[in-house]
């Protein structure tokens, strides 16, 4: 991986993915890991994350034709592939650039400084066993990764056998991922509880997720039409934005198109798609600046929390009260801690996450942020990250996919 360890500046690296492990690792990682950011958020970031090629994640619902649709967009059949009208995908898998015939376990998979997934060991065993790492060699890989997922399913089928977190695992590859592509089989829009409530689970990725109507070439134009329709009114519920989601239309498998009036629109959709995964690399250093800048402000607003729920609590009697007070009121104590400070009220967790969490802590001993911590956050978000961009952008030298792709596969 070869990120050198020197005092944080961004002449002394060689892309912006490098820099943003020096700045990190210098004034970032430690004041987290003293206010426990990672308990309560994400976990912390390694250099493999930082490093990582753009990643591509695959929601959707049982028989939405996923791995289908990977096995299409990477042109041949990758290891661990299995394709059938039952559910087929029961764990996760990362498609990765590499040439392992078999897949690549996930305990094995999480104990490699290489990889970007070292922190997915903390969803324990269940989850280890059913997650992999499957390697191809093909254009695609070379410049991004894709990760598939389980297949959602309706009713009480949906958690069957399911013995890790679903929605957290998600959530952490949604917040390291450049792309979200919700599949959807044209034939059959129904819309789970469980993929609805994970839709709702990611509203801070919004801008980054794209509809994909998969299946859609043996519907008639006016089925399509029908479908395509339903489908934006009933997600514009579930995203509540008023934007509608880049969406893309057609079948995407190496079978001829039957629907011959629209075969020319089904074949640029998916020439548009490719198109768009492609570009992924070329927009990645903004993107990987965007989200440290999020993960900052996010830092910056837990250490004010954790500052003003100590200064709340009284030094002797009644710290009980004091904190079941604090925790009822929580989003009303975010409002007043964001009103003080002029710090973005969306840069502040969501308080019922925080509720559940802070519930087993003694608020009086929660870890303190100092006024030096406090400031070096400001300077990150002020004048380090800017000055990122600034020192790169006139660089167009500088590797779009942001310095290194993961290195050696191996250890």
């Amino acid at each position: 991986m070869g990120v050198k360890k020197k005092t944080y500046a961004p002449a002394n690296y060689e892309s912006v993915a490098e820099a943003l492990v020096g700045l990190y690792g210098e004034k970032v990682r430690e004041a987290e890991k003293a206010m426990l950011f990672d308990r309560f958020t994400t976990s912390l970031l390694s250099d493999a994350e930082l490093l990582a090629k753009p990643m591509v994640l695959l929601l959707g619902q049982y028989s939405s034709g996923k791995t289908t649709f990977i096995r299409y967009l990477a042109g041949s059949d990758f290891p661990g592939i299995h394709i059938g009208p039952e559910p087929t995908t029961d764990g996760f898998a990362a498609l990765m650039d590499g040439s392992s015939p078999t897949p690549i376990p996930g305990n094995a998979a999480t104990s490699s400084k290489q990889r970007p997934f070292r922190a997915l060991s903390k969803f324990g065993a269940a989850f280890l066993n059913k997650f992999c790492i499957s390697e191809l060699k093909c254009d695609l890989t070379k410049q991004l990764t894709l990760i598939d997922t389980p297949g959602i399913l309706a009713g009480s089928k949906q958690t069957m056998g399911r013995n890790y977190d679903f929605a957290s695992i998600v959530k952490w590859f949604a917040e390291r991922s450049d792309m979200i592509l919700l599949l959807f089989d044209a034939h059959k829009i129904d819309i789970s509880d469980e993929l609805k409530s994970v839709i709702e689970s990611l509203h801070q990725h919004d801008e980054k997720m794209r509809l994909v109507l998969n299946k859609a070439d043996a519907l008639t134009t006016e089925e399509i039409m029908h479908v395509y329709g339903g489908t934006m009114w009933f997600l514009g519920k579930v995203f509540k934005t008023p934007e509608v989601k880049r969406s893309y239309m057609s079948s995407f498998w190496e079978k001829p198109l039957k629907n011959a009036e629209l075969e020319r629109f089904m074949t640029e959709e998916r020439e548009r798609l490719l198109s768009d995964l492609y570009a992924l690399p070329q927009g990645a250093r903004t993107r990987k600046v965007n989200e440290f800048i999020k993960r900052v402000r996010a830092g910056r607003a837990h250490c004010l929390v954790f500052n003003h729920l100590r200064k709340e609590m009284p030094t002797m009697m009644g710290k009980a009260k004091a904190k079941e007070r604090l925790l009822a009121n929580l989003p009303d104590e975010f409002r007043k801690i964001s009103q003080n400070t002029n710090v973005p009220l969306n840069d502040f967790p969501n308080p019922y996450d925080y509720q559940k969490l802070l519930a087993t802590y003694d608020f009086s001993k929660l870890p303190k942020a100092s006024k030096e911590m406090l400031q070096t956050y400001e300077d990150v978000i002020e004048r380090d990250l800017p000055g990122i961009m600034q020192h790169f952008t006139s660089r167009p030298s500088d590797a779009p996919g942001g310095g290194g792709g993961g290195g050696d596969p191996s250890d």
